[in-house]
């Protein structure tokens, strides 16, 4: 492969440098002799005057679909249809697929053929996305391989199609995220059933992005998960983004969160609570992040906590300074 490599370096050095025909002919007869497709279509597009035709033959017998394709594409006066037999042939979807997207007058029901036979999610996803495309052999494949990810997608983005049976291997897999992102996504989904999952998964992050970002999503359902679960990221999440974002915080609301904070005596979720939540029991999470001794947050805390109590102040001076000697 290096050798290629420098070959191709003196092919644009000649070009560059010298221009003479005579060095160039000899040179394009090496290339030529070398019968290799990359060689071949290189020199075809850089050196004004080359054999066309020859090295074009050289990369149609080879029968390479990547260097069919870029003849085809940029090289003036190729002969576009043997190049796409060749990709019909060489049954690469990559290569079907750049071939009707970036070529004129090409068969697309042809290729499109070879990516539905070949069961290829990517392509046939992009496939159902062109024009004259038989959109409902593209859906089956992807109905049929009940991948999570392209049924979102296919739902999402092809225009025209019944989405309930993509909806169906959604709800059928239980899969919190993407139950989550079906909803969220489709137009027409059935929320409440892909809201039931979500709850019945008892996952965090799936129910926290339920109730934050689904228009009438069940609050109190997913809050009991969330509190439930003793975690002190999601109840801290719970309280700043939902609660307090959607102006529905009551003091009922924060003191159950704020409790489960306190249980969990994690300085980092002390400290936010008490520096971005209003009414806030400061001197309950300064004791948390004191107890911790961990430097890095009674500092953040004396820094940036107003209303500690006198006693709270002078106990993280004296830590300070306990941690800074040790």
């Amino acid at each position: 492969m290096d050798s290629i490599f420098n070959i191709i370096e003196l092919i644009i050095k000649i070009k560059k440098e010298y221009g003479s025909k005579y060095v160039i002919d000899k040179l394009e007869q090496h290339v030529l002799a070398a019968k290799n497709s990359e060689l071949s279509y290189t020199f075809t597009e850089l050196i004004e005057g080359a054999n066309k035709t020859a090295h074009e033959r050289i990369i149609l017998d080879n029968k390479d679909p990547e260097y069919c394709f870029l003849f085809a594409k940029n090289i003036k006066g190729a002969n576009t249809k043997e190049h796409e037999q060749v990709i019909l042939e060489s049954n690469s979807t990559r290569y079907n697929y750049l071939f009707v997207t970036e070529i004129d007058n090409t068969n697309i029901k042809a290729h499109a053929k070879k990516v539905i036979d070949s069961k290829n999610l990517e392509y046939n996803y992009r496939f159902a996305k062109l024009e004259n495309t038989d959109v409902k052999a593209h859906q089956k494949v992807i109905l049929d391989s009940e991948d999570l990810e392209y049924n979102l997608s296919f739902a999402r983005d092809i225009k025209g199609i019944d989405i309930k049976e993509h909806e169906q291997i959604i709800l059928k897999s239980k899969d919190p995220k993407y139950n989550y992102e079906f909803a969220r996504q489709i137009k027409n989904a059935d929320v409440k059933k892909h809201e039931q999952i979500v709850l019945d998964s008892k996952d965090l992050v799936s129910n926290f992005n339920f109730a934050k970002n689904i228009y009438d999503s069940d609050l109190e359902a997913h809050e009991k998960i969330i509190l439930e679960s003793k975690n002190a990221e999601y109840n801290y999440n719970f309280v700043y983004y939902i609660l307090r974002g959607k102006y529905i915080l009551t003091t009922e609301k924060l003191k159950e969160h704020e409790q489960v904070i306190l249980e969990s005596k994690n300085p980092e979720y002390s400290f936010r609570f008490a520096n971005h939540i209003e009414g806030a029991d400061i001197d309950s999470h300064a004791k948390v992040v004191l107890e911790s001794n961990d430097k890095k947050y009674i500092e953040m805390f004396s820094k940036y906590i107003k209303n500690i109590s006198p006693k709270n102040v002078d106990m993280a001076k004296k830590l300070i300074l306990s941690l800074n000697r040790n």
